[in-house]
């Protein structure tokens, strides 16, 4: 049977992310996942009963459901926290829990924080609108959510 077609489980995955940490070039961990992923050696990567396609065929999967912007160091720390949160990356269809008032809040009022305020600077008007979210009253915070 080809080692493609074996089974994945949560411990087979960790032994990959740990393989896959351990083989990229110190010289590299801090590169742009794209650079650090083309000089890691997938033989290192390998282990029985998988091949270093099979391995490298799963982080490709794994890496297509990840927001890429990022380190490939942090990408695989992201890899390993979600597979330890009930293996969600593994399956994209479960519902994703609903945001939290605070995002909805930001994600409503930012715009019109930022017109009104553009000589702040991101991380200032980040605060700004945190501190904003804080001073309403409970009943406001929860009707936000409502809608």
């Amino acid at each position: 049977r080809n080692s493609h077609m074996l089974y994945w489980t949560k411990e087979n995955l960790q032994k990959l992310f740990t393989a896959l940490k351990s083989a990229i070039p110190k010289c590299k961990t801090e590169s742009v996942y794209t650079k650090g992923l083309k000089r890691v050696d997938w033989n290192k990567v390998a282990f029985p009963p998988f091949s270093p396609e099979a391995c490298q065929k799963k982080w490709t999967e794994i890496l297509s459901k990840m927001r890429k912007i990022r380190t490939l160091t942090e990408i695989i720390d992201e890899a390993e926290e979600k597979l330890s949160n009930k293996g969600k990356i593994m399956h994209p269809e479960f519902q994703k829990k609903p945001a939290p008032a605070s995002a909805i809040f930001y994600k409503e009022n930012w715009a019109k924080f930022q017109k009104r305020h553009p000589e702040l600077s991101y991380g200032k008007l980040l605060k700004f609108v945190a501190n904003k979210y804080r001073e309403l009253p409970d009943e406001e915070k929860v009707q936000s959510v409502r809608g």
